[in-house]
């Protein structure tokens, strides 16, 4: 009798320790999405919430001091000026927010276009998962909630993403992927997350839920459904995928955008990837779905757009790009931003992230647009590299020379009125925020545009260039890795200017190897 009262006792235990678990794990789903958001981004979940606990451990209070004091600063030094400019300049709106390239960047869709309904926003980063936070170790969680930091770091700091970390820090600890950033941003804004839903952009436009049954061209995404402070429910849609000619090709995008009828569209930080012909279908998809567009240089070139269709409103100043892309210079948006006497902005915006450097362009439909078919032939420059380059998911390096937060040049060499160069002069790895592009650095394009000339006329070893180059490259890409860590590391001493200059010389010093390698290479 002993033997079997010990029996059931063990099993009473074990069948009591079964149910507390369940109970546990049942708790634990029961975070409602709209706490987790809040949880992430430093603010108090609800007070019967799950997560409620772990607001008491030291690792969360940082991470709530860090991003309060990050945010008052935001406040003030952008936020608070684009609200006053958005109302004072955007008094019509759409229902529907477009915002390619964009990476997870909820904060200046959101800043510019509050009173959209419908967000669509791409990117090459990952959808990614928000996990079951209670169900992490303290120090797991500790480590995740500072790769999270880590990853918005200079969004909240100069205005865009650093491409090349972001990629390595939203694969860093349990809070992965863009969706955690787009918690941040959203319960920041005082939105709150209502339910959130992993899906696939299908071929044929069409939304539907994520699983393992895809194909290839099938972008994969993420649709958040949300709430104003007002209660108005709201929708974003993050789809991971190619916004190259052969990506949208296949991958069902464009019938979904043109689904969603007539948009405002957001063109930021897009590493002048629409200056080339091989986006020509997302830059003619962007013009011919939108009634607003409102850009930085980096977005549609000027020559691309319809003077008969468009009225243009610059703010700001346009003192040309940052040197890597120093090819893309736009004589006439010189002239525009001269003749139409650009009213100045209170807030950075784009790579050129300081107000007294920064430029933005509104630009606002005054009639349909011409027919494919009546477009001018010269309208369109050719395409500059294959669409199997195009299409590489490798986007950090042309934009990691993006996050040169400096001053980056003397003005007079950024305002001399530089040739405007060819489509094939564009290249840029894809991604952000910046998205698809090709794996050579836009500071190398004409080296070596110019190398595979040489090469035809001379009947050289192509791959033996090829190989030059890639050499140039591995050189490149750790000194460029040494002087972004270093950055990182000095921000954390406050002295950001300091911080900059010094890697604006260091950066610069690991371009100038690189481009003296790859002339080299004939």
């Amino acid at each position: 009798m002993s033997n079997l009262f010990k029996a059931v006792q063990t099993a009473a235990v074990m069948f009591t320790l079964l149910v507390a678990a369940a109970v546990s794990a049942s708790a634990d789903n029961r975070a409602a999405p709209g706490d987790v958001a809040r949880f992430v981004a430093g603010m108090e979940p609800s007070a019967n919430s799950p997560l409620a606990a772990m607001t008491n451990e030291r690792s969360w209070q940082l991470h709530a001091n860090h991003f309060n004091q990050a945010w008052k600063a935001l406040q003030q030094r952008q936020l608070n000026p684009i609200a006053e400019w958005q109302k004072a300049n955007l008094t019509k709106h759409n229902d529907f927010m477009l915002y390619l390239f964009s990476g997870p960047d909820f904060l200046y869709a959101n800043a510019f276009f509050p009173n959209a309904s419908t967000y669509i926003f791409t990117g090459l980063e990952p959808v990614g998962t928000v996990p079951s936070l209670t169900n992490l170790s303290a120090s797991t969680r500790a480590y995740s909630l500072q790769a999270l930091r880590a990853s918005m770091q200079t969004i909240v700091n100069i205005s865009f993403f650093i491409t090349k970390k972001m990629h390595s820090q939203l694969r860093e600890g349990q809070l992965t992927g863009t969706l955690p950033v787009l918690y941040v941003f959203m319960a920041r804004a005082g939105k709150t997350v209502e339910k959130v839903e992993l899906v696939t952009l299908k071929t044929d436009g069409t939304i539907a839920p994520a699983s393992a049954n895809t194909e290839r061209a099938d972008a994969p995404g993420a649709k958040i459904t949300f709430s104003d402070p007002g209660g108005k429910t709201k929708t974003l849609y993050y789809f991971r995928t190619d916004l190259s000619n052969g990506g949208m090709k296949y991958n069902g995008l464009s019938k979904f955008i043109e689904s969603q009828g007539t948009a405002d569209a957001l063109i930021k930080s897009a590493s002048y990837l629409m200056h080339g012909g091989n986006f020509k279908t997302t830059r003619d998809l962007i013009l011919n779905q939108s009634s607003r567009i409102l850009q930085d240089d980096s977005g549609i070139p000027l020559r691309f757009y319809d003077k008969e269709t468009w009225d243009f409103t610059p703010f700001g100043f346009y003192r040309g790009p940052i040197p890597i892309f120093s090819g893309q210079y736009q004589r006439d948006m010189q002239r525009l931003f001269a003749t139409a006497k650009a009213t100045p902005i209170k807030f950075g915006f784009g790579y050129k992230w300081r107000p007294n450097q920064s430029n933005v362009l509104l630009s606002t439909r005054k009639v349909m647009p011409k027919p494919e078919a009546e477009m001018k032939p010269e309208e369109e420059a050719p395409a500059e590299a294959t669409e199997e380059a195009m299409t590489k998911p490798d986007e950090d390096k042309a934009e990691e020379a993006m996050e040169k937060p400096a001053e980056e040049a003397a003005d007079d060499t950024m305002t001399k009125p530089v040739e405007e160069t060819s489509d094939d002069t564009v290249a840029k790895p894809a991604g952000e925020n910046a998205e698809q592009s090709s794996s050579d650095t836009m500071e190398s394009t004409e080296q070596d545009t110019a190398a595979d000339e040489t090469a035809a006329e001379a009947k050289v070893d192509v791959a033996a260039i090829s190989t030059c180059r890639a050499d140039c490259g591995s050189v490149y890409e750790p000194c460029r890795d040494t002087a972004d860590e270093r950055m990182e590391s000095c921000f954390s001493t406050g002295d950001s200017v300091r911080c900059q200059s010094t890697w604006k010389d260091e950066a610069g010093q690991c371009i100038n190897e690189r481009l003296e390698c790859l002339a080299t290479c004939k």
